[in-house]
C-alpha cells in the first residue's frame, strides 16, 4: 500500500473508535457535548442580564427619576 493510501485510510478512521476527546481527562464525547450547551446558554443568559441592566440604567432608572447620569 503506498503513503497516501495508508494516510488517507488512517485519516477516514481517526476519531471514530475514540470515546474521550482528551485521553488524560475522564470527559467522554457527550459529557463534553453537554459542558459545551451548558456553558454556551449560560453565556447568552449572562448577556441577556448584562444588556437588561445597562437598559435599566440607563433608560428606565432615569425616566421614572429614580437617578441621573451625569455627562462631563
Amino acid at each position: 500500500m503506498s503513503e497516501s493510501k495508508r494516510r488517507i485510510k488512517k485519516m477516514n478512521n481517526f476519531g471514530k473508535n475514540e470515546e474521550r476527546i482528551f485521553p488524560q481527562f475522564p470527559v467522554s464525547k457527550n459529557q463534553a457535548n453537554l459542558l459545551h450547551k451548558w456553558t454556551t446558554n449560560a453565556a447568552w443568559i449572562g448577556i441577556g442580564i448584562t444588556i437588561f441592566i445597562w437598559f435599566g440604567v440607563h433608560f428606565i432608572g432615569p425616566t421614572f427619576g429614580w437617578w441621573t447620569i451625569k455627562i462631563n
